[in-house]
């Protein structure tokens, strides 16, 4: 997506949005949180440009936990944006 900012795209409507879906605090860390990250994900599919997650992405910082949130945002339509949160510095494993 292009974003112009000294007027519209030529051909375009009047007003320009960017649809953000924003998300924080999920805590992934179970097994059973793989359903639900990516039913997350899936019912974003079509309805947004960006999706921003805004830390407490796990529960712990273990690796493990993190690979949940990032199978399922593999898997987005749209791009992922993310930021570390406290749990997501518990096991001091955050660069993993």
């Amino acid at each position: 997506m292009t974003i112009h900012a000294t007027g519209r795209p030529p051909g375009e409507q009047e007003e320009c949005r960017i649809r953000i879906a924003a998300a924080g605090d999920m805590h992934y860390g179970g097994e059973h949180d793989r359903d639900r990250a990516k039913a997350a994900f899936a019912a974003l599919a079509g309805r947004t440009d960006l999706v921003l997650l805004t830390g407490d992405l796990t529960t712990h910082g273990e690796p493990e936990q993190a690979a949940i949130l990032a199978e399922a945002a593999a898997e987005a339509a749209d791009p992922v944006a993310a930021v570390l949160g406290n749990h997501d510095w518990h096991s001091n494993r955050a660069g993993e």
